[in-house]
Parts: C-alpha cells; structure tokens; sequence
C-alpha cells in the first residue's frame, strides 16, 4: 500500500501543466523537424566541374618512357624527375582517365600531387582512399605526362594504399 502512494504521489506531482497542451501527433512533428532540416544539410553538393577535366588524349602519340619513378603515398604521388628531360606547363595523367595540370617538371624537381585533386572527364576525383572513404581507393597502374602534343610514360614503382 505504501509503494502504491508513492508512486501515485510522484505520478501526480510530475505532471506538467503543459504536457496535454498539444496534441501528440503535433509533437512527433515538432520534435522530427529539426531532424529532417539537418539531414538535408548533410546532403552532399555536386562539385562544381573542374575547368581542366577532359577525356584522354589517346590519339596523342606516345613518346616512350621516362626513366622517372612515381611512389604512390596513400593519398598522394611523389616523383623525381631523374630523366634528362624537363617539362613546361603540362597534365599529368593517371590510369588514362584522371588530369591534373602542372607548371613544370624540371630536371632533377621533386613533385608531390594530392591524388584527390586528380579528375576525370566527369569532373570526379581519384578515389584515394583515407580512413573516411566510403569506396575501396582506386589502384595506381599507369602514370604520365601530357607535353608538346606526346604521351610520355613514368614507371610506377609503388603503390602503397594504406
């Protein structure tokens, strides 16, 4: 008898004044809208095209392969030019479908390119992976050089994902 007082006492007294004030559906209502508003927040943009995204240029003939390394570094690509051969403005491509636009790659010049800025004719990123990806990072097999109308070909020495 005692337990039902008390808690017949707590039930009556934690009554709010307002709690029948509005109806339940309209709450339910209330309480998913900010919900619903956040969630549309967090849908991804298209990115905007990027102005150098373009097919390959397969047409172009190749002009051989350089004596140039290129180490994949889980999110980036490091190479040395250690060819006799210097480059002015050029596009570096990736698998022959990503295009990245260069300065220059002088003899003897150290390049670290971010494969995310790397995009194909779609204007869509190299998947470089990362420990947010939500796909598998795409293999590295085929690296080169889009200058004076020639394909030049790089070696791809590594190709470390993680």
């Amino acid at each position: 008898m005692i337990i039902r007082v008390a808690s017949g006492f707590l039930a009556a007294h934690s009554r709010s004044p307002y709690r029948d004030a509005m109806p339940k559906g309209l709450q339910s209502i209330l309480l998913l809208v900010p919900i619903v508003m956040a969630s549309c927040a967090l849908i991804r943009q298209p990115e905007p095209a990027a102005a150098f995204a373009r097919p390959y240029p397969g047409s172009l003939p190749s002009a051989g392969t350089l004596d140039v390394q290129v180490l994949r570094r889980s999110q980036t690509i490091e190479m040395t030019n250690t060819s006799s051969r210097s480059f002015g403005p050029s596009t570096m491509w990736l698998n022959a479908d990503y295009a990245l636009p260069i300065d220059g790659f002088q003899v003897g010049e150290t390049l670290t390119l971010h494969l995310a800025d790397f995009r194909n004719e779609f204007s869509e990123r190299f998947r470089a992976g990362g420990f947010f990806a939500t796909r598998d990072p795409t293999l590295l097999v085929l690296a080169e050089i889009e200058w004076e109308e020639q394909r030049w070909g790089l070696v791809v020495a590594s190709n470390e994902l993680e």
